[in-house]
């Protein structure tokens, strides 16, 4: 799927590799505030995806508004989530 970013003139690409793994390729054709609005994607497929929490791992980055990220979503309370960013929470940060 083929989304623009909320607020921000590019593109991202996300491809679901498991139930709680997205990958994000993310071109913010030069707007620095990409890294927010990757965050909040993030967060947003986490809640929808029915988790509610994740971490992001960067898996390349070509410049700092083209880069590619792999996110691990979570539910609150496992051990894996313990340091995980509260999807929640980043939604309202960004909103």
């Amino acid at each position: 799927m083929l989304a623009g970013l909320a607020g921000c003139a590019g593109t991202q690409q996300e491809t679901q590799l498991a139930p709680n793994i997205v990958r994000l390729d993310v071109n913010g054709y030069g707007t620095l505030q990409i890294g927010d609005a990757m965050l909040r994607r993030a967060a947003e497929l986490t809640l929808r995806n029915g988790y509610s929490a994740f971490r992001v791992t960067r898996l390349y980055e070509v410049s700092p508004v083209d880069f590619g990220v792999m996110v691990v979503m979570f539910h609150a309370g496992a051990p894996d989530a313990e340091g995980a960013l509260d999807a929640l929470d980043v939604v309202r940060r960004f909103s």
